[in-house]
């Protein structure tokens, strides 16, 4: 199985609602490494806080972190600065109406973020026995490495 096509793994953001995203999410997914740093990661900021978005096909996708929305945008930088504050690279986001599920390094893959899924599936801790990281390392180990 592929880890899914660009259009089930790329969340859009609305700027206000139910659905809004928190300044972090926002930041990392425009790229904002200033306001990460500054404003939000050292005053303690939840680098692994969720959320749940649409993605291109309006499907509902659950469990979205920031390090899910800078690895949608290629940001290198930005994912380093979320590891570093100890972003979780093995949470995984759920497409609800397939059921497919993606790590951020999945997401960075079907972006054509090669270097940098290679980089977060390097930093995904000791796998976790549950069905979610049994799925995603399964995917993961059918992509020949770099």
């Amino acid at each position: 199985m592929s880890p899914g096509s660009p259009l089930s793994t790329t969340v859009t953001a609305p700027l206000s609602g139910a659905r809004a995203l928190t300044p972090l999410q926002r930041a990392a997914l425009e790229g904002d490494f200033e306001t990460v740093v500054c404003e939000l990661v050292l005053k303690g900021a939840d680098v692994n806080e969720k959320c749940s978005l649409p993605n291109q096909n309006n499907d509902l996708v659950e469990g979205v972190t920031p390090l899910y929305l800078a690895a949608q945008s290629g940001n290198s930088e930005m994912c380093r600065l979320l590891l570093r504050r100890g972003a979780d690279a093995r949470l995984c986001s759920l497409v609800i109406r397939t059921g497919e599920r993606f790590t951020p390094a999945d997401v960075a893959l079907t972006r054509g973020y090669v270097r940098l899924w290679w980089r977060l599936r390097r930093s995904a801790k000791s796998p976790n026995k549950s069905k979610v990281m049994a799925e995603a390392m399964r995917r993961q180990a059918s992509v020949p490495e770099p």
